[in-house]
């Protein structure tokens, strides 16, 4: 297994090391400098937000 180091915003990215497990064809982005970038959806936490119950009407 090799390490791969990423501080990217990818959802194959976790605790700074690239979680791919296999090679596969690449992306059509280049973007953020790697074949494989596919961006992380954010929650609602990870973006800053707070979720609130609802209120009541």
């Amino acid at each position: 297994m090799n390490l791969i180091w990423c501080s990217k915003p990818c959802a194959h990215q976790s605790e700074g090391v690239c979680t791919l497990e296999q090679i596969t064809a690449p992306t059509a982005s280049t973007e953020q400098g790697c074949g494989y970038f596919v961006p992380a959806k954010q929650t609602d936490k990870a973006a800053g937000g707070q979720s609130s119950p609802p209120s009541k009407g």
